[in-house]
């Protein structure tokens, strides 16, 4: 533990001055896979470049393979998409590249991998671009980084008068592809009974939104079917019953939010008084640009700042659910 909080303190140190010719961005040619998943990794990179206190230089997507349920249903992409991703989430930029620039093309990035070109770029002197892939290598040791996305979240808090609970449950492709990330329906309905009882104890007014995908009709999925890049052996067939819907009818003032477009479903989890994410990138970066909102998660495999609650924490869960629902109170009071 000293040796980890020694290492840290001379981290931060060396990153104390904002140095400006070293850049980061996102590389959008590597790991291409469904938006979330980009997204996330390009806002993760913007609060690692606060970490570090290096510009930031953004990358758009350059494509989508994986659009969820409703590309998987008719077998083709929507070709407004990628354009419409873009539009919503443009990242700003620090600077524009000078024309001589080092390029550090890297998979991932830890601390020693900075200061070494750190020093470079002071020996020489001349302008570096770090071009990452995976974040994760730092931001998952210091998640205080996700912090700095809330700065620039295009996003607003919501201004209903009811106290918005939003569930995500991700479903859709992993009935055929990585089964084991799906929590099961009890979680999501447990989870909602105690946000709801807590709600009910301080008289708040609420309203449950269930944000999910699921199939019309019957789908077989085949390996060469869009979007899934040869990731299944053997045809999969996805059904509307598999999702057991009606288990989440238990949860009190529920609205069900069935394939809503993506973009609209993360406008209405990153707008909500309280998020209870899945294992899903999809719902982690809803919570990262959440402004103000209660994140209540599930731990998977990308660490969360010290303000989302994890649900499976038995002796802090309910103790901490309840004074963020004052605190939300408190707050509603003091604007209203």
């Amino acid at each position: 533990m000293i040796s980890r909080m020694m290492e840290r303190i001379f981290f931060m140190s060396a990153c104390l001055q904002y140095q400006k010719n070293i850049a980061i961005t996102r590389d959008p040619t590597m790991m291409v896979d469904g938006a979330g998943s980009q997204l996330q990794r390009s806002y993760c990179t913007y609060g690692l470049s606060r970490f570090l206190k290096i510009p930031y230089l953004h990358s758009p997507l350059m494509g989508i393979p994986y659009e969820g349920l409703a590309a998987l249903e008719k077998n083709q992409s929507d070709p407004t998409l990628l354009t419409r991703y873009n539009n919503t989430f443009p990242i700003p930029s620090d600077l524009t590249l000078p024309k001589k620039v080092t390029r550090h093309r890297l998979t991932t990035l830890d601390e020693d991998g900075f200061l070494q070109i750190q020093e470079e770029a002071k020996s020489q002197r001349t302008f570096h671009l770090i071009e990452l892939g995976l974040p994760y290598r730092i931001s998952d040791r210091h998640p205080e980084i996700l912090t700095h996305v809330k700065e620039i979240s295009p996003f607003e808090r919501s201004s209903s008068p009811l106290f918005r609970i939003a569930i995500h449950v991700r479903r859709g492709d992993l009935f055929a592809v990585d089964s084991h990330r799906m929590l099961p329906n009890a979680y999501y309905t447990e989870v909602a009974k105690m946000v709801t009882n807590e709600l009910t104890k301080h008289a708040i007014p609420f309203r449950c939104e269930l944000h999910t995908e699921i199939p019309s009709a019957p789908i077989l999925v085949t390996p060469s079917h869009y979007g899934m890049d040869g990731r299944i052996e053997k045809p999969v067939l996805i059904t509307r019953e598999m999702s057991h819907l009606e288990d989440f009818d238990e949860i009190a003032c529920l609205e069900k939010y069935l394939n809503l477009d993506p973009i609209k479903t993360i406008t209405l989890m990153a707008t909500a008084d309280l998020l209870v994410i899945s294992r899903s990138s999809f719902s982690f970066l809803s919570a990262m640009l959440n402004k103000k909102g209660i994140i209540l998660y599930h731990p998977f495999w990308h660490a969360a700042p010290i303000e989302w609650i994890d649900t499976t924490h038995v002796p802090s869960f309910q103790p901490r659910l309840a004074m963020a629902i004052e605190s939300w109170k408190k707050d509603r009071e003091r604007r209203s």
